[in-house]
């Protein structure tokens, strides 16, 4: 598949998965539960499921470890923006990127790489955004 190709797949597979786990999965627990952290947690657990047989030769650990951050990460972003469009370009973004780099060079040591600076980059970036949003009184 070409770049546009992914890039407009990638978009529409990251607005389903958005739509699912945070606005269905864990928009419900938030109904249900009633408790926020356990709720988090739990669609956390569930949008990692799926995501550990996504091996292209990475290990089940860190198949298990970084959807499950990015899970939590990305419910944060749903509750505090009540929004799903931050977390799908968050995803969209992920999946375009790893399948248009790491898959592309073939190392496996570049998708550590990837997975620790898309967590350092994202994480701040999101409450940079969110701090501007506060303060602007968006």
């Amino acid at each position: 598949m070409n770049h546009k190709g992914k890039f407009i797949f990638y978009f529409f597979v990251s607005f389903i998965e958005e739509v699912f786990f945070r606005g269905i999965i864990f928009g419900l627990l938030l109904q249900k539960c009633k408790n926020k952290y356990l709720s988090c947690v739990i669609a956390a657990l569930i949008f990692t499921l799926p995501h550990i047989f996504n091996t292209d030769n990475i290990s089940v650990l860190v198949m298990f470890i970084f959807p499950f951050l990015y899970g939590i990460f990305a419910n944060e972003m749903f509750y505090t923006t009540k929004s799903i469009w931050m977390p799908t370009g968050f995803h969209w973004l992920w999946n375009y990127t790893i399948t248009s780099l790491f898959l592309v060079t073939g190392t496996q040591s570049f998708i550590y790489v990837h997975i620790i600076v898309a967590m350092i980059i994202m994480i701040p970036l999101f409450y940079i955004v969110i701090g501007k949003t506060r303060l602007s009184g968006d």
